[in-house]
């Protein structure tokens, strides 16, 4: 007779064992129990095992060394072999189960030749005890089941919670195009146009003229006919640089030395660089230079200058770099601003880019007793994505997570413990990354081992295996039910 052979692991139970006897064909089945692990050793297993073996149609067997098992098997008539070989060989003797089939058959036989004849004599009828027997059995039945599906069970218990904490270097570039674990940060260049103007008082001095220098030049008519000379006629030094005076009269000069004239002069341009010396006018500017001598048998006197102030080089230096500071800050500022949320600026990165334009009030080499400067810049910075920074410190936590340990999500925090400095175009800086994590556990595996358990024993195995600060709650339904449920689905964790 054909048999079917089911290897069972050391992971399997009821379920995943029905599973794999699910595929028997023949009628009969043999399982194997594995030769480590301690599986199926309830009676309640082989039970559930035994009822679906019939379900199916066919005769269940064992073939293992568990001690417990067979026990089990023995009082639930299961046979028992040492080897496959032997299952395959030998020959099966029937169980209790199959008796018990065999009689109900033999009794539903009889019964009904017994109707047969209660219909051929109507005076006959079924003893009461008949009657009760399969009622009393059924109800029973529904009982048991009613009582294995019926209880359930919620365990509550609060997982312990631990700080993790990690202090790392970060570094930020525009040529970083990713995270990645080294603390690597990609960064943006974004740029902005700021413009201002400031005012400086001046330091610098400067002469200017101010009033004209006077005197007299002595004429001589070189011709020989009468000279007229108009008023404003311009007369000037000969050496360099030619300094000009206007006469202030108009006169007739007759010819002869012996017919010179002294006439008064002012000097064209004030200040004291009018002030020459006797004889130094010696030329009549225009025409009448070829017909005229002239000199100044005296010095001319009275101009004068006065002294005033203008921006020297180092005002020009302290306002520009001056404003270009105030523009900085207020390009930092309008950049924070612009920021979008999840973006931190790196501030070390500033820079500017561009001087775009420059107009500075008055010209150099002007007096006055300020300056005013104009300045349009453009400046850039580097800026980085918190979800980058978040990633980079989650790689890292994860790297350094105790052993059977899991991270709590959404606890993540990361706070800078320094200010960025750049080195060779990267922006370096340290964060503190902090987090809660708890016990890493299964509840699959957890489940399997309270399955029918007493609560006492329950709870003292999972405060155990969990590392539990408080024993966990447990509501049995009903409430007087002495047992945990014997199903898992009928078990329900509830993890605060």
């Amino acid at each position: 007779m054909k048999t079917f052979l089911v290897n069972l692991e050391s992971h399997d139970d009821v379920t995943s064992a029905r599973d794999r006897m699910s595929w028997s064909q023949s009628t009969r089945l043999v399982l194997v129990w594995p030769e480590r692990g301690r599986i199926l050793r309830r009676k309640l297993d082989l039970v559930l095992l035994q009822r679906y073996s019939q379900h199916q149609g066919c005769q269940m067997a064992l073939v293992t060394q568990d001690q417990e098992v067979l026990a089990n098997a023995r009082e639930l008539g299961i046979p028992v072999f040492t080897s496959t070989q032997a299952a395959q060989r030998q020959s099966w003797r029937r169980t209790r189960r199959r008796r018990l089939i065999s009689f109900r058959r033999q009794a539903q036989h009889q019964s009904l030749k017994e109707m047969q004849g209660a219909r051929s004599h109507p005076g006959l009828n079924r003893p009461f005890v008949a009657r009760l027997l399969p009622f009393t059995i059924g109800v029973l039945a529904v009982l048991i089941l009613v009582l294995f599906f019926l209880p359930g069970a919620t365990i509550s218990f609060s997982l312990p919670r631990m700080d993790q904490q990690l202090s790392l270097k970060v570094g930020a570039s525009p040529e970083i195009t990713s995270p990645n674990l080294s603390g690597g940060l990609p960064a943006h260049i974004v740029t902005w146009v700021v413009s201002g103007q400031d005012t400086i008082a001046s330091t610098g001095k400067m002469e200017l003229p101010d009033r004209s220098a006077h005197g007299q030049v002595r004429m001589v008519n070189l011709s020989d006919q009468e000279i007229d000379v108009p008023a404003g006629t311009v007369v000037l030094t000969a050496a360099q640089p030619m300094v000009r005076f206007r006469t202030i009269q108009a006169i007739s000069i007759k010819p002869g030395v012996e017919n010179a004239a002294i006439i008064q002069i002012w000097a064209v341009s004030p200040g004291s660089e009018g002030n020459v010396a006797e004889n130094e006018i010696q030329a009549v500017e225009g025409q009448l230079g070829t017909k005229l001598a002239v000199n100044n048998p005296e010095p001319t006197s009275g101009g004068s200058d006065r002294i005033t102030f203008t921006p020297s080089h180092e005002d020009e230096r302290q306002l520009h770099q001056r404003l270009l500071d105030k523009l900085q800050e207020s390009a930092l500022k309008d950049l924070q601003a612009q920021l979008i949320e999840g973006q931190e600026l790196i501030p070390a990165s500033l820079e500017l880019v561009k001087l775009i334009e420059e107009h500075r009030e008055p010209m150099a080499g002007l007096p006055a007793d300020r300056l005013t400067l104009t300045l349009s810049t453009e400046f850039s910075a580097w800026v980085v994505d918190d979800k980058d920074i978040q990633q980079v410190a989650l790689s890292a936590l994860d790297a350094d997570l105790p052993v059977k340990y899991l991270g709590d999500s959404g606890t993540l925090k990361v706070i800078r413990t320094s200010e960025p400095e750049i080195q060779d175009m990267i922006a370096r800086w340290e964060v503190l990354a902090s987090r809660k994590i708890h016990l890493d556990w299964s509840q699959e595996a957890e489940v399997q081992g309270i399955l029918g358990g007493r609560p006492g024993e329950v709870s003292r195995r999972l405060q155990e295996n969990l590392g539990l600060i408080k024993p966990p709650r447990m509501i049995l339904q009903p409430a007087w039910w002495p047992r945990l449920p014997f199903l898992a689905f009928r078990i329900r964790f509830e993890v605060e």
